[in-house]
């Protein structure tokens, strides 16, 4: 990086991730080498693959996210607040072959015999659907068409809610803003138009866009109607005098993916509250509102 702003070096940091140790090394040809090809390991890990939605069957062979061999040092998997999700992906994992000398062969059979296989089963399934719908939502671009198209093609594709307008007052609740949109035709009135609201869900993270601006405000759908549909926004947009149609988008978030996959991760935690908590979503085998009060 430095080379980059023409200042000649030819040392660099290398940091050990197992000890926390910071040291200074020589950057030979060998060494950059190693950076790139590790690198491009890395790279090949995070690049989004495209599954297809006729490997997920209700048998054994689930769909796995795709993983590298796992490291071979017992003392670190054992302490490692994830080797939960770590051993139950092994034991998915038929593409990654260990010996029976590798620490995590023991440490699984001890980690997974704690959890019943249902639940194992239900973690997985659960992870192979978010990764068919990342999959689709990656291969789909969605943001692009925000720049590219205009709202009435975007709802042609079925990513959009085009030519709105807000009626009502706009209610504060809880740090959001309640707008309610209903379909308004070319003369800027309100229309009896159904509102195509099939394509979005409740609680689903949506851009508001209008035809001369992108993204001028976002927020989660509260509500929806045949003829109208109410969003709470992070801002009024009332305030900005907007003379404009609105336009509702669909939104593809990589951090919204992640939170959705610590959840179902979260549920494999070893400890009482989130054995009960499995008990509720998988099992449903006790009464919610008891559980939910032992657990207060």
């Amino acid at each position: 990086m430095m080379t980059l702003t023409r200042q000649d070096t030819d040392t660099g940091l290398l940091l050990y991730l197992r000890e926390n140790i910071m040291q200074e090394i020589n950057s030979k040809h060998s060494e950059k080498r190693d950076l790139i090809l590790l690198r491009n390991s890395l790279a090949n890990y995070f690049t989004p693959k495209l599954i297809e939605k006729s490997s997920l069957t209700l048998g054994s062979g689930w769909q796995t996210l795709d993983l590298p061999e796992p490291i071979n040092h017992h003392s670190a998997c054992s302490k490692c607040m994830y080797n939960v999700l770590c051993c139950m992906y092994l034991n998915k994992d038929t593409n990654i072959q260990l010996s029976n000398s590798h620490p995590l062969i023991k440490l699984g059979k001890q980690i997974l015999n704690k959890f019943k296989p249902s639940h194992i089963d239900y973690i997985s399934h659960w992870v192979s659907l978010l990764q068919i719908e990342e999959s689709a939502q990656s291969s789909e671009n969605i943001i692009r068409y925000m720049w590219t198209l205009s709202p009435e093609k975007r709802e042609a594709k079925k990513i959009c809610i085009c030519n709105l307008k807000i009626i009502g007052k706009v209610i504060e609740y809880n740090s959001k803003y309640k707008h309610t949109f209903i379909r308004a035709n070319v003369k800027e009135q309100f229309s009896n138009t159904n509102i195509p609201y099939m394509i979005f869900s409740e609680n689903e993270y949506v851009l508001i866009s209008t035809n001369t601006r992108i993204n001028i405000s976002t927020g989660f759908i509260a509500q929806r109607k045949e003829d109208s549909i109410t969003i709470l926004l992070d801002r009024d947009i009332t305030k900005y005098n907007i003379n404009e149609f609105f336009h509702i988008d669909k939104y593809s978030s990589s951090s919204l993916f992640s939170f959705n996959f610590a959840n179902i991760g979260g549920l494999m935690g070893d400890n009482e509250i989130c054995e009960k908590l499995r008990n509720i979503v998988i099992d449903r085998s006790a009464n919610l509102l008891t559980i939910l009060i032992n657990l207060c």
